[in-house]
């Protein structure tokens, strides 16, 4: 479970950059950048799991990346506009899934420069 300083933290690490081409329009697209480590009870890394970016105003799996493997970066293409979201981080070995309470995607007009760490999730193997 996160504590409020993490939750302050994703809120303000987690920044939307909104992509400009050409010379005047800027597409309908930021970024989000999320870090962790995934063990087992015993301290071993889980392999093949799977982190999901949830919009849970909507509950949709808005994107999500397969084949991660302890620890992890990855980086999400989401709307630029001010958002919560969820992150679900499961693995194959394991019958747990960690959930991650709303965040916020934040200012939209800023870029992000440092992804969110959500520390070590322990997740049983089965």
């Amino acid at each position: 479970m996160m504590r409020n300083s993490q939750q302050k933290q994703l809120a303000i690490s987690i920044f939307v950059s909104v992509v400009t081409y050409g010379c005047s329009q800027a597409l309908g697209d930021g970024a989000a950048r999320i870090k962790g480590s995934i063990l087992d009870e015993h301290g071993n890394a889980h392999h093949d799991c799977r982190v999901d970016l949830i919009t849970p105003t909507k509950g949709e799996i808005l994107d999500y990346r397969e084949g991660v493997k302890s620890p992890f970066t990855v980086t999400f293409v989401i709307p630029p506009v001010p958002e919560f979201y969820e992150l679900k981080v499961s693995c194959a070995t394991s019958n747990q899934v960690f959930t991650s309470e709303k965040v916020s995607s934040g200012d939209v007009k800023t870029t992000y420069t440092i992804p969110f760490d959500l520390g070590t999730i322990v997740l049983k193997r089965q």
